[in-house]
Protein backbone atom coordinates (compact mmCIF):
# COMPACT_ATOMS: atom_id res chain seq x y z
CA UNK A 1 0.00 0.00 0.00
CA UNK A 2 1.24 3.67 -0.80
CA UNK A 3 1.87 5.83 1.75
CA UNK A 4 -0.52 9.03 1.39
CA UNK A 5 0.71 10.50 4.31
CA UNK A 6 -2.45 12.67 6.28
CA UNK A 7 -4.37 12.21 3.10
CA UNK A 8 -7.61 10.34 4.18
CA UNK A 9 -10.39 9.35 0.97
CA UNK A 10 -13.60 10.50 2.30
CA UNK A 11 -15.56 9.38 -1.01
CA UNK A 12 -15.31 7.41 -4.26
CA UNK A 13 -17.86 7.43 -6.96
CA UNK A 14 -18.41 6.61 -10.39
CA UNK A 15 -18.33 10.01 -13.20
CA UNK A 16 -21.95 10.38 -14.83
CA UNK A 17 -21.06 8.42 -18.10
CA UNK A 18 -18.32 6.49 -17.21
CA UNK A 19 -16.23 4.22 -19.70
CA UNK A 20 -15.41 0.51 -18.83
CA UNK A 21 -12.58 1.34 -17.74
CA UNK A 22 -13.11 4.42 -16.26
CA UNK A 23 -11.87 5.13 -12.46
CA UNK A 24 -13.70 6.47 -9.75
CA UNK A 25 -13.94 10.42 -8.96
CA UNK A 26 -12.01 10.98 -5.18
CA UNK A 27 -12.48 13.00 -2.45
CA UNK A 28 -9.43 13.49 -0.46
CA UNK A 29 -8.92 16.04 2.84
CA UNK A 30 -4.85 16.11 4.33
CA UNK A 31 -2.40 18.67 5.18
CA UNK A 32 -0.59 20.80 2.50
CA UNK A 33 2.74 19.50 4.02
CA UNK A 34 1.60 16.18 2.26
CA UNK A 35 0.39 17.64 -0.83
CA UNK A 36 3.33 15.85 -3.00
CA UNK A 37 2.05 12.49 -1.20
CA UNK A 38 -1.56 12.69 -2.68
CA UNK A 39 -3.19 10.05 -4.54
CA UNK A 40 -3.21 9.80 -8.29
CA UNK A 41 -5.59 7.25 -8.39
CA UNK A 42 -9.23 9.30 -9.13
CA UNK A 43 -10.36 10.19 -12.76
CA UNK A 44 -10.66 13.75 -13.21
CA UNK A 45 -12.60 15.77 -11.54
CA UNK A 46 -11.37 14.25 -8.20
CA UNK A 47 -10.80 17.10 -5.54
CA UNK A 48 -8.71 17.45 -2.63
CA UNK A 49 -9.24 19.55 0.16
CA UNK A 50 -6.06 20.86 2.47
CA UNK A 51 -7.68 20.92 5.85
CA UNK A 52 -4.74 23.25 7.33
CA UNK A 53 -5.05 26.22 4.62
CA UNK A 54 -8.16 25.71 3.45
CA UNK A 55 -6.46 25.57 -0.19
CA UNK A 56 -8.44 23.24 -2.90
CA UNK A 57 -6.99 21.16 -6.13
CA UNK A 58 -8.59 19.14 -8.86
CA UNK A 59 -6.95 16.35 -10.50
CA UNK A 60 -7.09 15.91 -14.33
CA UNK A 61 -6.31 12.65 -15.25
CA UNK A 62 -4.54 12.96 -19.31
CA UNK A 63 -1.79 15.08 -17.29
CA UNK A 64 -1.80 13.23 -13.90
CA UNK A 65 -1.81 16.31 -12.32
CA UNK A 66 -3.07 17.93 -9.41
CA UNK A 67 -4.10 21.88 -10.25
CA UNK A 68 -5.31 24.52 -7.56
CA UNK A 69 -8.44 25.89 -7.49
CA UNK A 70 -9.00 29.60 -7.65
CA UNK A 71 -11.10 30.68 -4.65
CA UNK A 72 -14.75 31.37 -4.77
CA UNK A 73 -14.59 34.10 -2.33
CA UNK A 74 -16.07 31.57 0.51
CA UNK A 75 -15.31 30.28 3.45
CA UNK A 76 -11.61 29.52 2.84
CA UNK A 77 -9.40 28.99 -0.63
CA UNK A 78 -6.31 29.89 -2.24
CA UNK A 79 -5.18 33.45 -2.16
CA UNK A 80 -4.48 34.48 -5.89
CA UNK A 81 -0.86 35.10 -7.15
CA UNK A 82 0.22 38.63 -5.99
CA UNK A 83 -2.47 39.41 -3.78
CA UNK A 84 -1.62 40.49 -0.03
CA UNK A 85 -3.67 39.65 2.96
CA UNK A 86 -5.59 42.76 4.83
CA UNK A 87 -3.76 43.51 8.00
CA UNK A 88 -6.08 46.33 9.32
CA UNK A 89 -9.06 46.38 11.18
CA UNK A 90 -12.33 44.51 10.48
CA UNK A 91 -14.51 46.96 12.41
CA UNK A 92 -15.63 50.37 11.86
CA UNK A 93 -17.55 52.78 13.94
CA UNK A 94 -18.46 55.73 11.63
CA UNK A 95 -17.51 59.53 12.28
CA UNK A 96 -18.46 62.35 11.35
CA UNK A 97 -15.66 64.72 11.06
CA UNK A 98 -13.91 62.90 8.61
CA UNK A 99 -13.56 60.06 6.22
CA UNK A 100 -12.75 56.83 6.54
CA UNK A 101 -10.83 54.33 4.09
CA UNK A 102 -9.92 50.90 5.02
CA UNK A 103 -6.77 49.84 2.40
CA UNK A 104 -8.27 46.46 0.90
CA UNK A 105 -8.20 47.38 -2.59
CA UNK A 106 -6.52 44.07 -4.10
CA UNK A 107 -6.28 42.47 -0.76
CA UNK A 108 -7.53 39.53 0.55
CA UNK A 109 -9.62 39.25 3.34
CA UNK A 110 -9.97 36.57 5.68
CA UNK A 111 -13.18 37.76 7.80
CA UNK A 112 -15.95 40.26 6.58
CA UNK A 113 -15.88 44.05 7.58
CA UNK A 114 -18.18 44.89 9.91
CA UNK A 115 -19.81 48.59 10.03
CA UNK A 116 -20.83 49.55 13.73
CA UNK A 117 -23.85 51.61 14.03
CA UNK A 118 -23.73 55.48 13.82
CA UNK A 119 -23.25 56.83 16.98
CA UNK A 120 -26.04 58.67 18.33
CA UNK A 121 -27.03 60.30 21.29
CA UNK A 122 -30.16 62.36 22.71
CA UNK A 123 -29.77 65.39 25.63
CA UNK A 124 -32.01 67.65 27.15
CA UNK A 125 -31.05 71.37 26.74
CA UNK A 126 -31.35 74.38 28.53
CA UNK A 127 -34.13 75.26 26.52
CA UNK A 128 -36.33 72.66 27.10
CA UNK A 129 -35.27 71.51 23.89
CA UNK A 130 -33.24 67.75 22.65
CA UNK A 131 -30.00 68.28 21.35
CA UNK A 132 -29.10 65.04 18.65
CA UNK A 133 -25.68 64.50 18.81
CA UNK A 134 -25.33 61.85 15.42
CA UNK A 135 -21.87 60.42 14.72
CA UNK A 136 -19.87 63.38 17.20
CA UNK A 137 -16.23 62.25 17.65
Amino acid sequence: MTDTGSWVLVSRRLPPYPKPDSRAIESWCGLSADLDMLPKTGCTGSTAYCVDTGDRYMFEETTDTWYPMASSGGGGGSVPEGVGSYTGSYNVTPKASMTQILPTSNKYLKNNVTVAKIPYSETDNASDGTTVSIAAS
